[in-house]
């Protein structure tokens, strides 16, 4: 099954990142569910079918929140 990250919503367009390929592709926004945010993670479940993943969506904030939270710290610790 593929995953991609929203990445940004263009006029009629919202552009895809594929999770792990990291490819970019653009799918008209009426194909997929209307209250995506930047960052969300859909899953690809037919020929042009998207589907929210809320499980992954938050593990996938979960990991950049700790990435995040740990290059700050370091930072803090280091002045």
């Amino acid at each position: 099954m593929k995953y991609f990250a929203v990445d940004r919503t263009e006029g009629k367009y919202t552009i895809l990142q594929e999770t792990q390929t990291h490819k970019i592709y653009e799918v008209k926004s009426s194909k997929l569910p209307p209250f995506l945010k930047d960052g969300d993670i859909v899953r690809k479940i037919g020929f042009n079918t998207y589907e929210f993943d809320f499980a992954k969506t938050n593990e996938t904030k979960s990991q950049v929140k700790e990435v995040y939270n740990n290059l700050f710290l370091k930072e803090e610790q280091q002045t």
